[in-house]
């Protein structure tokens, strides 16, 4: 089921928690879906980011028990953790969830569709480079989005100008870009991904965190 709306982000621009909690929890989500889990994924949980947005993400909760127990357990689970995201996201079944927007943006579900090449063209205008990973994935991979919502975030307030791994654009643009890239891309494709997560999983990791992607994104489009 995808979550209901709620309050979201303020017309004035985020609080400083919120701009320091915000790109933590995105990049780590992004992490989480760009591999199979690791103990070193698993020790970045970035707890306080989460906390600090709890009361906006109704699925925290979830995550967090979910993440309590894979820290919990013993390298079997982990390993189970780590099969399951194989079999989520790396399957030859052609109706698994493959997390990239393009195959939500058409009937046949293919890569490498224009929803990518406009992608693409979103991250240029800004001066954002995903890294690809050995593989070169498609830039519309959830992982690469979500890292790009976190730039962009990051980049919002006017403390940040300047600072490393920070946009060199202004406030005002990364806001209008951030909500613009939200909701034209993400909001398109990530809900129907987290439906057939939480369908096809086995285990209660990956519908969780598919579910905070939603939520989420919800968010940034506010």
């Amino acid at each position: 089921m995808r979550p209901e709306r709620f309050e979201g982000i303020r017309e004035e621009g985020l609080s400083a928690e919120d701009s320091a909690a915000f790109p933590r929890v995105l990049s780590w989500l992004a992490d989480a879906f760009w591999d199979a889990p690791t103990p070193q994924l698993v020790t970045a949980f970035p707890v306080e980011g989460l906390r600090v947005l709890s009361l906006r993400l109704r699925s925290a909760d979830r995550v967090q028990a979910a993440m309590e127990e894979l820290r919990r357990a013993g390298d079997d689970e982990l390993k189970e953790a780590r099969v399951e995201y194989t079999a989520l996201f790396c399957s030859t079944d052609e109706a698994a969830p493959f997390p990239y927007e393009s195959v939500y943006r058409t009937h046949e579900r293919l890569l490498m569709r224009p929803s990518r090449d406009d992608v693409v063209a979103r991250y240029e205008a800004v001066g954002f480079s995903p890294l690809q990973g050995s593989g070169h994935e498609p830039e519309d991979h959830l992982s690469i989005q979500l890292r790009f919502l976190a730039a962009l975030v990051a980049s919002e307030s006017d403390e940040a100008l300047g600072r490393e791994g920070v946009l060199d654009i202004g406030p005002d643009e990364a806001r209008r870009t951030r909500r613009g890239f939200a909701v034209e891309h993400m909001r398109c494709w990530v809900g129907r991904f987290a439906d057939e997560v939480e369908v096809r999983a086995r285990l209660p990791l990956y519908p969780a965190l598919a579910a905070l992607v939603v939520e989420v994104t919800d968010l940034m489009a506010q």
